[in-house]
């Protein structure tokens, strides 16, 4: 799903889509020449070591992947990327990690989230001005969700992340 586009983050109709239960990845698009500037937003997908093309594409349809237009984002939920599915039994405790990293030139963080299917899970902002934001927590999970991973700049620079399914004794969210 192109879920960023003209600077623009569309999270509402795609957590509706994730509600409904369809597992779509996240990608971001820059429609020249009907659109802005060639690359002003963009998809970075996480293809292990080594940088090959056909891998790129492969882990993008996998979800590995976050949009951005500014910060850089780090999530993971028991060690786990975002696209990946997590099955377990009823009340599971599961580590959180995301961290959000900025350029100077690009902003300050405003917030860093973690949002599912039930709301804003967990969100922190900075005290001060700060190039870099980290929730570690843990979080018990008593149902199926998803959890995605988003963060928002001063100036209105955002990164977000594809899902990261939890599946609790075989039931959907």
């Amino acid at each position: 799903v192109e879920l960023l586009q003209f600077t623009k983050l569309n999270s509402f109709d795609y957590y509706d889509y994730l509600n409904l239960g369809f597992r779509l990845a996240a990608a971001a698009g820059s429609d020249i020449p009907w659109g802005s500037t060639l690359g002003e937003v963009r998809t970075y997908v996480f293809t292990g070591d080594e940088f090959d093309p056909d891998r790129w594409f492969e882990a993008l349809a996998e979800g590995h992947s976050f949009v951005t237009n500014g910060p850089a984002l780090d999530f993971t939920v028991d060690g786990q990327l975002p696209g990946s599915t997590i099955n377990l039994d009823q009340d599971a405790d599961l580590d959180l990690f995301v961290r959000a990293r900025c350029h100077p030139r690009i902003g300050s963080l405003k917030v860093l989230r973690i949002v599912s299917n039930e709301g804003v899970l967990k969100e922190v902002t900075p005290i001060r001005s700060e190039q870099e934001l980290t929730i570690r927590d843990s979080i018990l999970i008593e149902r199926s969700r998803w959890l995605v991973a988003s963060a928002e700049c001063e100036n209105g620079a955002v990164a977000h992340s594809s899902p990261i399914y939890t599946i609790v004794d075989g039931r959907p969210h």
